[in-house]
């Protein structure tokens, strides 16, 4: 068996998320949905993102063999990134089902809710899950395209390694970048993630949002 280690382009992420905006801007004008983006909508939206990251962690808690205790969440808000890690090698079929639900459960199936029951606030929470579910979205598609692999989350959150007997330096993965490989047995890994980690900075963002929503009630 053998290793590659990868890392998630972020840069490239960040444009399709733009890219991906498009479209939704039409749906917002159209729906004329503009007014309801103010600070109490930013402080939903950070919530409905965080719910992102639960529905990534239901995913992988399906699974008799995950053990919960091994599924940590964090904050890396100055590289525009909340998440949730799974620290012990799953299949192929973990990995998608994980990465896969906070798309349909809080960004499809919420969105035709929304339109149905004429919610906005709930349209707007969708489209803006759908957008940032792009990194989610490039991994399983280009996951889809590959053979059977063991998946283990890496430490940094853009970073992940795929173990397996075939040779996949032969695939191009989109928007995801291959560092190195090697046999298995030469892998180390660390699993001495905190059940939440939240950046200093990300405290520091948190803490301006909060200010923001107090001055924000008290002038009106």
């Amino acid at each position: 068996m053998k290793y590659y280690q990868y890392r998630m382009n972020i840069k490239l992420l960040n444009w399709l998320s733009i890219i991906l905006f498009i479209p939704a801007f039409f749906i917002i004008s159209l729906l004329k949905l503009w007014n309801y983006i103010d600070i109490y909508f930013l402080v939903i939206y950070f919530l409905w993102m965080f719910l992102h990251e639960v529905f990534h962690g239901i995913g992988f808690a399906i699974n008799k063999n995950i053990n919960c205790k091994n599924i940590v969440y964090g904050a890396c808000l100055e590289k525009g990134i909340l998440y949730c890690m799974c620290k012990q090698k799953i299949s192929k079929r973990d990995i998608m089902i994980s990465l896969i639900f906070p798309f349909i459960f809080i960004g499809v199936i919420t969105f035709f809710i929304g339109i149905i029951f004429n919610n906005q606030l709930l349209i707007l929470l969708s489209l803006f899950n759908i957008i940032g579910s792009i990194g989610d979205l490039v991994m399983f598609f280009s996951f889809l395209k590959l053979p059977d692999f063991y998946y283990v989350d890496q430490n940094d959150c853009t970073g992940f390694v795929l173990i397996s007997s075939s040779d996949f330096t032969k695939y191009k993965l989109f928007g995801i970048d291959l560092l190195k490989s090697g046999v298995e047995a030469n892998l180390e890994l660390s699993n001495n993630c905190k059940k939440i980690t939240i950046s200093k900075l990300s405290w520091i963002i948190f803490i301006i949002l909060i200010i923001l929503l107090i001055a924000h009630i008290f002038y009106y």
